[in-house]
């Protein structure tokens, strides 16, 4: 049996157990048939973007945040180590959420308070149809301990 041979359904059922990654670099491009599913499963579980790669975020923006930002329902962004300045690259690319018109959960992790998380608030503020915001903070303290204060040498 061979992975074309399963249902649309069937397959974004197994798009669930991959990550947006994955599911994006392994089977994006294929043929004209999986492009339609992945299209079906971002529409219905929307974009987890927390472990992706700098180049693949660059082109799930120029693929699905530029031609159908309406479709979108939901976004998972991070600031972290292995995805540093995401947020900002998304804004620097000129999407920012008022074409998200469908858009109803947005999940932003590791961002400092500051400017961008006052953007973000103000630009959701405009969506008819967003309900839940997920906001992990990061903090980071401005008096870091330093452990060799406290080593004797």
């Amino acid at each position: 049996m061979s992975l074309e041979s399963l249902s649309n359904e069937l397959l974004i059922e197994f798009f669930e157990y991959l990550s947006t990654g994955e599911i994006f670099y392994t089977f994006h491009g294929l043929n004209y048939r999986f492009s339609l599913v992945l299209a079906n499963h971002f529409r219905m579980h929307g974009f987890d973007l927390r472990c992706i790669s700098r180049s693949d975020f660059d082109a799930i923006g120029r693929i699905y945040f530029s031609s159908t930002p309406e479709q979108i329902t939901s976004i998972c962004f991070s600031n972290n180590e292995q995805t540093p300045a995401q947020i900002s690259r998304f804004f620097d690319q000129r999407f920012g959420f008022s074409k998200f018109t469908h858009l109803k959960s947005l999940s932003v992790y590791y961002l400092p308070p500051g400017p961008l998380a006052h953007r973000i608030i103000g630009e959701l503020r405009n969506l008819p149809n967003f309900s839940r915001v997920v906001y992990k903070l990061v903090y980071r303290s401005t008096n870091s301990f330093c452990a060799h204060r406290f080593i004797k040498y």
